[in-house]
């Protein structure tokens, strides 16, 4: 790696960090609790209700106990894609808020779009709980989809920022993070297309942070670390296509890591489409404004 990618890198790792940890307003840093993982009690497997929806305004429900996801559904049309939404939070965090205007812009033109919470560090967990709740939101958000009276395909996984590589590890290798406990109670729906905006896709240039999902270090468990990270698995399953969003002003994450990412699926034999956003940054790239219309005719054109 070049000097300049390494002080970028290290840049990145530092607003990261505090992206992750930090209380709002205070600067001050809390320290994550210790991490189990512990499986959610399993629940009982409902029908999300068929009930009509007025508007682009959501169907609220949640896929796991304490886990949301908000699906919300075109209106006029009998089969759409669906897109379910990760958010970022430095893998300490996954609070969905800042993309439902971007899933509502998506569902007024035609595509059913479903952001959804996620475990992360802050709930005490460590991988692969987080990509399996992914797994789970997905499963579900189909099944709700179809009990809206949709023909619902494809099945489309974004992600943002460290909900990006998540997605990443759900989309390329599904098979890989199966949930042994039985937690999930929808049945599998795999992923067969990948948006990430602003990920950070390779972890071996940002440990300290990614430790929070894994809880090792790179030199205590190299097998998982491997296992883990997008660009070692690039060559899995090369039928999926990929979009990739990253605005040139970001300045949490570098858009080089789009860059390497784009080329490793590229070699892996990917249909990959690269979008770089002049001047956005990491969190206006999820804006309607910025990237509705190219998330909206890349899905479309599935």
């Amino acid at each position: 790696m070049s000097f300049a990618r390494a002080l970028a890198a290290a840049a990145a790792l530092a607003l990261l960090a505090g992206c992750g940890t930090s209380d709002a307003g205070s600067g001050a840093t809390t320290t994550p609790p210790p991490a189990t993982t512990s499986p959610a009690p399993t629940p009982e497997p409902t029908t999300p209700a068929a009930t009509a929806l007025p508007g682009p305004e959501p169907f609220v429900a949640d896929y796991l106990p304490d886990l949301p996801a908000s699906l919300y559904v075109p209106e006029g049309v009998t089969a759409a894609p669906l897109v379910v939404m990760i958010p970022g939070g430095s893998w300490y965090t996954a609070d969905p808020a800042s993309l439902d205007a971007l899933a509502r812009y998506l569902a007024e033109n035609g595509i059913a779009a479903m952001p959804a919470k996620i475990r992360a560090g802050a709930n005490g967990v460590l991988h692969p709980v987080p990509v399996q709740d992914i797994l789970c939101a997905t499963a579900y958000g189909f099944a709700a989809a179809e009990e809206q009276g949709l023909d619902v395909g494809p099945v489309v996984l974004l992600g943002h920022s460290s909900g990006a590589h998540q997605s990443a590890l759900a989309t390329l290798t599904p098979e890989a993070w199966a949930d042994a406990t039985g937690t999930c109670p929808w049945d599998p729906a795999t992923p067969e297309a990948l948006i990430g905006v602003a990920g950070p896709y390779d972890i071996s240039l940002i440990p300290e942070v990614a430790a929070l999902l894994l809880g090792t270090r790179p030199q205590d468990d190299p097998a998982g670390w491997e296992a883990a990270n997008p660009l070692r698995l690039a060559g899995a399953r090369p039928e999926v296509p990929v979009l990739l969003v990253h605005g040139t002003f970001d300045r949490v994450v570098p858009e080089f890591f789009s860059e390497d990412f784009a080329a490793a699926l590229e070699a892996g034999g990917h249909p990959v489409t690269v979008e770089v956003i002049e001047g956005g940054d990491h969190s206006d790239v999820l804006t309607p404004a910025v990237s509705g219309e190219i998330i909206t005719a890349w899905v479309k054109s599935l």
